[in-house]
C-alpha cells in the first residue's frame, strides 16, 4: 500500500470474498482467486479481532487513493459447512452448494464491499460475554489467549470496533457529500442496526438483550438469505454507528480503567474463562498486557493525557531496567486453563513476555498518531538500539517478531514488525501520507532526525509518484514549537497559511512530475 496503493486494489478485494454472511471469515487464502479455507489443520475458529483489520486497511487505502467507489464494489460472500461464526454446522451445506453465499432462489448474493465490513462490525458489537464486552472466541491478536471462548473477553478490540463505527460513518459521510442518500443493505442486516426507526431499539447494557439480537441474526442467514435490499437512509445509519461506538467507548472507559495502589493507571484488556479480569494487581504484583494499552490508544478510546499517563505505567510494569524494548506482558506465575497457551511458556519467551516488536512499534503508531512525539520516538529508538545490537541480538540486520530473555532476535521470517515500522516512519514520524488521496504533510520528527545542516530527507512514493521530502529546521525546534512554514515543490514555491499549521494537503499535484524524482523543500519555523 505504501510502494503502489492502486496495485493493491484487487488484492484487497479478493479478500473481501473471505467474510461469511455471519461476519465471520476464513482465515486461509487459497491458491487462486476466491479461494479460502475456514483455517489451518481443519480445526474452525473464530479470532474477536477478525472483523477490525479489514475497516483498518480500507481506511488506510481510501485514504493513500482517494478510491472512495471501492466502497461500492459489489462481490460474493463465502459460504462452506460453519455458521454462527463457526460455532455450528449447516447440516444443509453440501459440495454441490458451492463455497458462495446464495439466495433463496438458488443465486449467488453480491453485496458492497460496505456492507461486508459493516456486517462484521455489528456482528461483533452485539457478540458479548457477561460483563458486555466482546467474546474472545478463540483469541484475538495474541493468539494464545485461546482458552477462554465461552466467557472470556477481549476489552481492548472491543475499543478498536468503536473507532470502527466512526471510520465507516466517515465513509458514509464522504458518500453522501458526493451525492448519495440512501444506500442499498441486506434486509436480514436491519434488526443489527436497531437505532434506525424501523427497528426495535436494543438496551445496550443488558448483554443477554444484545446475543437474542445476534442470535435473531444467526437464524435469519444460518443457510441462505432473501437476497433482498433495503435502500436505507444514510443519516439514520451514521447514527447507528456513532451510538454504537459511544456505548463501547463510555463502557470502556468506566468499567476498564485499572489504578493500582501506587497510583499507576492503565487498562484492562481481557478476561479469562471465568468471566475474571486478567490485568490488575493481584497478590502483590501487576497483571498487564501491552496489547491492551496499544490498541485503545490507536482506537482514540484512550485521550492524549490517558495515553500519556498509560505509557508511563507500561515503562514501569514491562520495561526491563537499563535493557531497551518492551515485554508484551507480565508474567503469569502459573499455568491456567482458563486464560490460554500463554500461561503454559517461560517467562521472557513468545507470547508470553517476550519483547514483542510489533506491539512496541504499535504503541509507538498510536502515541505519535495523539501527537506524543516524545514518548513515540523514544519507542523507537529503543526498537532500532536493540535490533542492531548484533553481538547479543545474534540475527541478520532487520526486525524479527521479538526478543527473548537476552535479548537474542526470533522468528524472523514471522513478523508484522518491519511493515509497522515502515508504515509508522513514513506516514508518522516522517508525516507523509494520504488524506482522501491527497499528499498529506504533517511531520513529527525529534531533534534525532535532522542531520548537521538541520534538515531530514526521506524518499518514497505516493499516488505512483516518486517525491524526495526535504524538511529544514534551522531554528533546531522540537515538534511541541515548530509549524510549517514554508513548501516548495521542484523549486516552485507555494503558499502557506500563515498560521501556526502542524501539517498542510497538497490537494493536486500539477507540479508533480511523473518521469523524475519529485523534489519536496518544506521548511519548519
Amino acid at each position: 500500500f505504501l510502494v503502489d496503493p492502486k496495485s493493491a486494489k484487487e488484492e484487497i478485494i479478493n479478500c473481501f470474498k473471505g467474510i461469511r454472511v455471519d461476519g465471520s471469515n476464513a482465515t486461509i487464502i487459497g491458491e487462486k482467486s476466491g479461494e479460502f479455507k475456514a483455517d489451518r489443520n481443519n480445526i474452525p475458529r473464530t479470532w474477536s479481532d477478525h472483523g477490525t483489520w479489514p475497516v483498518f486497511v480500507l481506511n488506510f487505502y481510501i485514504n493513500q487513493s482517494g478510491d472512495l467507489d471501492i466502497l461500492l464494489k459489489d462481490v460474493p460472500y463465502w459460504k462452506d459447512q460453519f455458521k454462527n461464526r463457526c460455532k455450528k454446522i449447516d447440516e444443509r451445506w453440501t459440495d454441490s452448494y458451492g463455497y458462495k453465499q446464495k439466495d433463496n432462489k438458488g443465486n449467488v448474493y453480491n453485496a458492497s464491499v460496505f456492507e461486508h465490513v459493516l456486517i462484521q462490525q455489528l456482528t461483533s458489537f452485539f457478540n458479548v460475554n457477561n460483563k458486555n464486552v466482546l467474546l474472545l472466541e478463540g483469541a484475538d491478536w495474541n493468539d494464545t489467549y485461546d482458552m477462554a471462548r465461552e466467557r472470556g473477553g477481549s476489552v481492548c478490540f472491543y475499543s478498536f470496533y468503536a473507532y470502527n463505527f466512526k471510520l465507516l460513518a466517515n465513509f458514509l459521510k464522504s458518500m453522501k457529500a458526493n451525492g448519495a442518500t440512501t444506500i442499498p443493505l441486506l434486509k436480514e442486516i436491519t434488526v443489527l442496526l436497531d437505532m434506525i426507526p424501523s427497528s426495535s431499539k436494543v438496551d445496550y447494557q443488558d448483554p443477554s438483550a444484545k446475543r437474542i439480537v445476534l442470535e435473531n441474526y444467526f437464524k435469519s442467514v444460518e443457510h441462505s438469505i432473501s437476497g433482498q435490499k433495503v435502500h436505507l437512509p444514510i443519516d439514520d445509519i451514521i447514527c447507528d454507528l456513532h451510538a454504537k461506538s459511544e456505548h463501547i467507548s463510555s463502557h470502556i472507559l468506566e468499567n476498564e480503567i485499572l489504578t493500582t495502589k501506587n497510583g499507576l493507571r492503565f487498562f484492562n484488556g481481557h478476561y479469562d474463562n471465568l468471566e475474571n479480569k486478567i490485568g490488575g494487581e493481584k497478590d502483590g504484583s501487576i497483571m498487564m498486557d501491552l496489547t491492551s494499552q496499544v490498541i485503545p490508544i490507536i482506537s482514540n478510546v484512550s485521550n492524549k493525557t490517558m495515553s500519556s499517563e498509560v505509557y508511563e505505567a507500561i515503562k514501569k510494569v514491562l520495561k526491563d531496567k537499563g535493557s531497551p524494548g518492551i515485554r508484551l506482558t507480565s508474567e503469569f506465575k502459573e499455568i491456567d486453563m482458563n486464560v490460554g497457551r500463554i500461561t503454559g511458556f517461560v517467562y521472557g519467551y513468545k507470547e508470553h513476555g517476550s519483547k514483542w516488536v510489533q506491539q512496541n512499534i504499535m504503541l509507538a503508531y498510536g502515541l505519535y498518531k495523539q501527537g506524543l512525539v516524545d514518548q513515540g520516538n523514544e519507542i523507537m529508538e529503543e526498537v532500532y538500539a536493540i535490533s542492531n545490537n548484533t553481538e547479543q541480538a545474534q540475527i541478520f540486520p532487520g526486525i524479527p517478531s521479538y526478543f527473548n530473555n537476552q535479548n537474542k532476535g526470533a522468528y524472523a521470517y514471522l513478523t508484522g514488525s518491519s511493515s509497522w515500522f515502515l508504515m509508522t516512519l513514513i506516514t508518522e514520524i516522517y508525516g507523509v501520507k494520504g488524506h482522501k488521496g491527497m499528499l498529506m504533510l504533517e511531520p513529527k520528527l525529534s531533534s534525532n532526525y535532522f542531520d548537521s545542516d538541520n534538515k531530514s530527507h526521506i524518499s518514497t512514493i505516493f499516488s505512483t509518484y516518486k517525491i524526495s521530502v526535504t524538511y529544514h529546521n534551522p531554528d533546531g525546534l522540537s515538534y511541541d514549537n515548530y509549524c510549517i512554514k514554508e513548501l516548495k515543490i521542484n523549486d516552485v514555491n507555494l503558499d502557506v497559511d500563515e498560521t501556526t499549521n502542524k501539517s498542510l494537503i497538497i490537494e493536486n499535484f500539477n507540479h508533480f512530475s511523473k518521469y523524475h524524482v519529485n523534489d519536496i523543500y518544506v521548511k519548519l519555523g
